[in-house]
């Protein structure tokens, strides 16, 4: 069976060793050790978490506001498991609480798939799907952290990595005017928080903000028709009781979104508002994290083409990613841009 669901899914696991093994060395720049980042990778399951938290550190946010920022965006998993727990009605409470608990994105449309074709696929098959994906994640991020605390990461580039990626994941949630409305919104919120000196809060505030200026959108209609703070220089040292709470914390808020409607809709549904309500996070919180890398009121105080550089890249990768959707290559993209741009 393990080999029969290793052939299934040996193309995700190339993305996640190519994708796990720079999220692991950005990883090891916030001053997290290897057993850091292995515990937090094998229990988040989430690369744009765990790019998150790198990025937010780096810009010297508290650690509540990142896991507000973490349980926000982690939200779109209750989708997910909503959707998923109708073929598990027959399941275990065991068996249901082990599919929920290790469910990934990729893992997720791949199951999803077999169980609605009424392949031989079962929550067995779904478990141990989930498990080889955690496995080759964790492994690939503890290598690149193995080898980002010898290999010297500029704070900067690593920064710009977690940007491209918020970017590509914009870029890649479904064009509509709801998600348009909940992206502008977010970031333009990102840069008042920013501007007026709320920079702790000012991407879980955006978030929530673009999701209720949205609902407030699809009100009006109905009725009608009918945030990047400079990062600090160095490694940041993370101390065992911060990296504690903030991956204990986090990771709760993350399994509650996973496991929770796995339990409570079993052969139900969530309530159409409800779903439309979850589906507005992805692109609030995206553009709220890409507006959260590129504003600062102080950004060109090194200089008019400094302050410029992580626009112009960002367009470059914007570009990457409406053409590919691709992680690998809007990072790697990134990279290039921001390497060359720099040496202008």
């Amino acid at each position: 069976m393990v080999l029969k669901i290793v052939k299934t899914v040996w193309p995700v696991m190339l993305t996640y060793v190519a994708i796990g093994a720079p999220c692991g060395m950005i990883m090891a720049q916030t001053g997290m050790e290897p057993w850091m980042v292995f515990a937090l990778s094998s229990t988040f399951v989430t690369g744009s978490g765990q790019f998150m938290v790198c990025n937010l550190w780096l810009a010297g946010v508290p650690a509540a506001s990142i896991v507000a920022s973490v349980a926000a965006i982690s939200s779109r998993f209750a989708l997910y498991s909503a959707s998923i727990a109708p073929h598990l009605r027959g399941a275990s409470k065991r068996q249901t609480l082990a599919v929920a608990a290790t469910l990934t994105e990729e893992a997720y449309g791949i199951s999803l798939a077999k169980l609605v074709k009424g392949e031989d696929w079962g929550p067995l098959e779904s478990f141990v799907l989930n498990a080889i994906l955690i496995a080759t994640w964790g492994v690939s991020c503890t290598t690149g952290a193995i080898v980002g605390a010898v290999v010297d990461v500029p704070t900067a580039i690593a920064g710009f990595v977690c940007t491209s990626l918020f970017i590509c994941l914009l870029f890649s949630q479904r064009l509509s005017r709801g998600n348009v409305v909940a992206a502008v919104s977010g970031a333009v919120s990102v840069a008042i928080c920013k501007f007026l000196g709320w920079t702790n809060i000012a991407v879980p505030a955006s978030v929530l903000v673009g999701v209720m200026r949205c609902g407030f959108y699809r009100t009006a209609l109905s009725r009608r028709s009918r945030a990047m703070s400079s990062p600090k220089e160095g490694v940041i040292a993370m101390p065992v009781n911060e990296f504690l709470v903030l991956w204990l914390s986090s990771w709760a808020a993350i399994a509650f979104f996973r496991i929770a409607p796995a339990f409570a809709l079993r052969g139900r549904t969530l309530s159409p508002r409800v779903a439309e309500a979850l589906g507005y996070i992805p692109p609030a919180a995206f553009a709220a994290l890409v507006a959260n890398d590129l504003i600062s009121p102080d950004a060109f105080d090194a200089g008019l083409w400094q302050g410029l550089i992580p626009w112009v890249a960002a367009a470059g990768v914007v570009a990457v990613a409406i053409k590919t959707k691709s992680m690998l290559w809007c990072c790697v993209s990134g990279i290039a841009l921001y390497i060359v741009l720099s040496l202008v």
